[in-house]
């Protein structure tokens, strides 16, 4: 990248627009940009990366810090840069945010930051400060960090990097190399070895629990060995335990089971001949009772039996009584029916009486409507015949005074217009007030309104009888078909009057009403019979199913009475018959019995133990080994995942702490110190030359401390001890070695002009001379060099400069000298 023109405008210390033409300066060599302290020197970097990259070259100052405190109200904020890259050229423009007058009225209004990217080929521009500066990276193939650390390095970025720690050193290393991959790479390892390390220790968690859930008795033989078990022990040992425990319990469940089951056996046995003879002593006692029993149930089923041929008796009465009311009421239905037929013709009578009477009511509306519109024709009228008779009046006066003024022209001797003759025995006379032409043309067009109006009002009153006569024949006709009895005749036609038809309106309406109260009462009726109806048939049906059920009660209780008196005859037969009673035996029996039991519970108590426990040990042998087989391949990854975390995190025991990261920075820091020491050999006679050191003890992260070699004495120190000059030419070579490396890390892009922003003051006359060669030797192969300083040796040394003007008033200027 070559910068060939900057133009700067109300701009730091630039109040107008200065115009700073670099390709005067050449394409190699080395120039000076000097000037009075404050004049702006360093503000002519910062134009460039800000028209670049909206940064200033320092990243200290921000787009409203950049309009010029001098500058007039009026005169606008900008930065344009006019460059080469590749033999192509583009120019840039931007301008940063900033208040300027309104064009229309007081005040102030705020200019937006924006910019634009032209090409000189033709191509569309890019627009918008963020889309512009992505544009520049493109072009230039340098972000803005690289660019203030390759090409526009600015004041205090050199001893910066050469004093700066490890850790510093690395995030600057981080943006310039983009080594962020490899920090990411750390911290996903370190995050997945804790995600690791937690799931085994939760794993080994679970085992303990297992193990501590294992259920053994104290006199088991390998108790001891039991109460041991842990997670920390080989699963193959816990498993052998596991399973010896198992198998002694199962085996001693079994024998508890087979016990169990020979008692079952002996007490079933004894419990059937227990029950036998129970069952002997129950029937003899069983006998008397039911005896007693029988006879009851013999009277009580003759009692229910006749009282159940009464209720059938009474039954059948109440079914005659609903036959008789239902038969009364069998044409309900059939009067509901006709009572429905006569309410839907009454009600068609009313709508169509309400229909009649609305026609009435509107025959009246039209016929008032025909005699105002006749009133209105005839007033329409005489307003017509007033207009004519005014027309003409002022129509004939009009045409008396023209006579009049014609008249008054006439002279004996000299021809009438009009008619010709040279003698005027008779003039007329011109009247005193006589009309104007606008007042007669105002009366005509008064006239030809009345015509139109008395039209207008003669057609509206034709329409409106017309309407009023075809309305009272619709009414004749609706009238004859509704009340024919009225409105005919033998002898012809009723006449029709409004009266007449309100007054048969009336009647007829009164006559409905009744008719229809009445009809209401006889509906009710109906209603009340249709519903005594329906509920006698549901009673009907009710008794029905009722009679046929008592039948069959009363069947079947005389049939209870007959089995009841035989079953009392048996019993009294079977009463005879001895039994021979055993409560000595069933005594001996149960006293057998209870021994039993007492044993049974006992070997049951010992089996639902042994089975307690058996369980939950088989669980808990299957869960070890689930476990167990889980952490075994969860271990197997942790191993190297553990490995990989701790190199990658420089965290090995007996180890110097080099992340993975650092380490891939001490590559690059090893290929800039080679470009460094080349050039600090150069500028101090080969003295010095910088090295790359590590930690002082292995507790703390190293791999990008800094020391130097004292070739004249052989000894090696700390960057920290060297002089102000020793310093400054330490940092300005590993600064332009850090260049050269990020330049060449860049995708070899070649940048064409390189600017450094800093005061030489520091050296002395010969160190200066060693870094201008180191400088000079920086400009072959066409590259130009831009150095800030105010040192006086370097004017008298470097011919082509920039000279900064600061002018008294304020504000500055620019000029260049070659």
């Amino acid at each position: 990248m070559r910068p060939l023109k900057l133009t700067l405008s109300a701009f730091g210390p630039y109040a107008g627009t200065t115009t700073l033409p670099l390709e005067q300066l050449g394409r190699g060599g080395l120039y000076l940009v000097t000037g009075d302290t404050g004049a702006g020197k360093t503000t002519l970097f910062d134009a460039i990366t800000y028209a670049l990259y909206d940064h200033s070259s320092g990243g200290v100052r921000d787009g409203a810090m950049l309009r010029s405190k001098y500058a007039d109200p009026g005169t606008p904020t900008f930065v344009e840069l006019e460059f080469e890259v590749r033999g192509q050229r583009y120019t840039v423009r931007r301008n940063p945010e900033y208040l300027r007058p309104k064009a229309r009225g007081e005040g102030f209004t705020t200019e937006k930051a924006d910019a634009a990217l032209t090409y000189a080929d033709g191509r569309p521009p890019v627009t918008k400060a963020k889309e512009v500066t992505c544009a520049v990276i493109d072009i230039i193939g340098l972000d803005y960090n690289q660019f203030s650390q390759i090409a526009m390095i600015a004041q205090g970025q050199f001893t910066r990097l050469l004093n700066a720690t490890t850790e510093e050193r690395s995030k600057i290393f981080r943006k310039l190399f983009r080594t962020q991959r490899y920090q990411k790479l750390q911290e996903a390892l370190a995050e997945e070895n804790s995600a690791l390390t937690a799931q085994r220790a939760a794993l080994n968690a679970k085992l303990d629990a297992v193990l501590a859930g294992i259920s053994y008795d104290a006199a088991d033989p390998e108790a001891e060995a039991l109460g041991a078990l842990s997670a920390q022990m080989p699963p193959d040992a816990v498993a052998t335990l596991l399973e010896g425990l198992t198998a002694r319990q199962e085996a001693a469940a079994a024998q508890a089971a087979d016990a169990l089951a020979a008692l079952d056996k002996q007490l079933s046995r004894l419990q059937t001949t227990l029950g036998a003879a129970e069952q002997a002593e129950r029937q003899r006692q069983e006998v008397a009772g039911e005896l007693a029993k029988a006879r009851s149930t013999a009277q009580l089923e003759s009692a229910k039996a006749s009282t159940r041929r009464k209720t059938l008796g009474a039954l059948d009465a109440a079914l005659t009584a609903s036959e008789a009311e239902l038969a009364a009421l069998a044409d309900a239905d059939t009067r509901r029916v006709e009572l429905e037929a006569e309410a839907a013709r009454l009600a068609q009578r009313e709508t169509a009486l309400n229909e009649l009477a609305r026609s009435l009511t509107e025959c009246q509306h039209r016929n008032t409507a025909a005699r105002a519109a006749q009133e209105a024709y005839r007033q329409a009228a005489g307003r017509q015949t007033e207009a004519h008779s005014a027309r003409d009046t002022l129509e004939r006066a009009f045409l008396d005074a023209q006579a009049g003024l014609l008249a008054q022209t006439l002279e004996e001797g000299a021809a009438c217009p009009v008619c010709g003759s040279t003698h005027h025995p008779a003039k007329a006379h011109l009247p005193r007030t006589a009309p104007t032409e606008v007042q007669v043309n105002q009366a005509k067009q008064a006239a030809a309104q009345a015509d139109s109006a008395a039209q207008e009002a003669s057609a509206a009153a034709r329409e409106a009888l017309t309407r009023e006569q075809e309305g009272r024949a619709q009414l004749r006709k609706d009238a004859e078909a509704l009340l024919p009895e009225r409105f005919t005749s033998p002898e012809g036609p009723v006449p029709l009057t409004v009266s007449l038809l309100k007054t048969a309106l009336a009647e007829e309406n009164d006559a409905l009403h009744t008719a229809q109260t009445d009809l209401k009462q006889r509906q009710t009726k109906n209603h009340t019979d249709c519903r005594r109806k329906k509920e006698l048939e549901a009673q009907r049906k009710a008794q029905a199913e009722q009679r046929t059920a008592l039948e069959a009660q009363v069947t079947a209780a005389q049939q209870a009475a007959a089995a009841a008196q035989a079953a009392v005859q048996t019993l009294e037969a079977r009463q005879a018959a001895e039994q021979i009673a055993q409560p000595q035996k069933i005594a001996a029996l149960k006293a057998e019995q209870n021994e039993l039991l007492a044993r049974r519970k006992v070997l049951a108590a010992q089996e639902k133990d042994l089975n307690a426990r058996l369980l939950p040990n088989r669980r808990a042998l299957a869960d070890h080994r689930k476990l167990a087989d889980q952490r075994d391949a969860l271990d197997a990854r942790w191993q190297w995942v553990n490995a990989l975390a701790s190199t990658a995190g420089g965290t090995l025991s007996s180890k110097q702490k080099i992340r993975l990261e650092a380490y891939i920075q001490m590559n690059y820091l090893d290929r800039i110190l080679v470009h460094a020491n080349t050039r600090l050999m150069q500028m101090t006679a080969g003295q010095y030359e910088l090295e790359r050191i590590g930690a002082e003890n292995q507790r703390s992260q190293s791999g990008l401390d800094l020391g130097v070699i004292d070739h004249y004495n052989g000894t090696r120190r700390s960057v920290k001890t060297l002089s102000g000059g020793e310093s400054f030419k330490a940092s300005l070579a590993l600064a332009l070695g850090l260049s050269d490396e990020v330049q060449s890390t860049a995708g070899g892009i070649r940048l064409d002009t390189l600017f450094l922003d800093e005061g030489f003051g520091s050296l002395d006359e010969e160190s200066l001379e060693q870094a201008i060669r180191v400088l000079s030797g920086l400009t072959e192969g066409d590259r130009l060099v831009g150095i800030i300083s105010h040192v006086a040796a370097l004017k008298d040394r470097i011919d082509r400069q920039v000279v900064v003007h600061k002018e008294r008033s304020g504000g500055s200027w620019v000029e260049i000298v070659t």
